[in-house]
């Protein structure tokens, strides 16, 4: 029961920001912000997997089991970890007057 009443908390998170993407990706047209926007939509969607993930272990569903190779699940994170971390995004400071004030 607890974690299906986490599972709930966590998609009422989840789902304002994945319904902003698309309102968002509409009001930003330079390359950086679409890849942040990329970003935020792959981070969020991974995110609702889990929770689905877990709303399923809630009720005990039996999920798909499969062999993978653990080689490839770390290069993937390894990866997307690099990706994520590795791209200097500017400050708004640094983008100049109109910018978008993600701090409000």
């Amino acid at each position: 029961m607890l974690a299906s009443g986490i599972a709930h908390d966590l998609n009422n998170v989840l789902s304002p920001i994945m319904m902003a993407v698309p309102m968002l990706r509409d009001c930003l047209s330079r390359p950086e912000d679409q890849y942040l926007l990329d970003t935020l939509g792959r981070s969020v969607r991974r995110g609702a997997e889990l929770v689905s993930q877990i709303l399923s272990f809630a009720r005990g569903a039996e999920g798909e089991h499969k062999i993978i190779q653990l080689k490839h699940l770390l290069s993937d994170n390894r990866n997307n970890g690099a990706r994520n971390v590795s791209q200097k995004h500017p400050t708004p400071k640094e983008r100049g007057p109109g910018a978008l004030d993600h701090a409000r």
